[in-house]
């Protein structure tokens, strides 16, 4: 499966790491930014075989931009909510990858949804939540996806039935 890590960003200082290294911009950026619970959940989907991309979305960066940047035939997205502020912005963001990416699942994870994670859950857009350690969970949801069993009960996970 193809899948795209995204974590989103409210606020950045953009003079972060400028000068510890001779990197472009944008992976100075990256670099700085990324936090360790997708970076492991991106680890643990790379280890089990599939093909998966971290992706920083930023406040202010076009949401057109971000979408042009992912890869095309993306089947999953699994989104690192930290705060209310990157919720709020997740929020712009949901229907613009339905939209281009249709038959993609959504997951979302991180501390604000592990503390709100009902809110999070009546998006009409989120297919699935994740409560707490997410390594196993998302492990656990790509391979119902594969076989198509949804309605499989898995730890640390709210799966929406459609």
């Amino acid at each position: 499966m193809k899948i795209c890590c995204v974590y989103i960003l409210s606020h950045l200082d953009t003079n972060i790491n400028t000068n510890e290294t001779t990197a472009t911009s944008e992976a100075k950026i990256k670099a700085s930014v990324l936090p360790l619970g997708i970076s492991y959940i991106a680890t643990v989907i790379k280890q089990s075989g599939h093909d998966v991309e971290i992706v920083p979305f930023i406040e202010g960066v076009s949401y057109e931009n971000f979408i042009q940047n992912i890869e095309l035939n993306i089947d999953l997205f699994c989104i690192s909510i930290t705060s209310h502020d990157c919720w709020l912005l997740t929020q712009k963001l949901l229907p613009k990858l339905k939209f281009n990416y249709p038959y993609a699942k959504i997951i979302a994870g991180g501390i604000y949804v592990t503390l709100s994670p009902k809110e999070v859950m009546q998006d009409k857009n989120i297919d699935a939540v994740c409560i707490g350690d997410g390594e196993k969970a998302v492990i656990n949801y790509i391979n119902i996806l594969k076989n198509n069993e949804l309605n499989k009960k898995i730890d640390n996970l709210f799966i929406k039935q459609q």
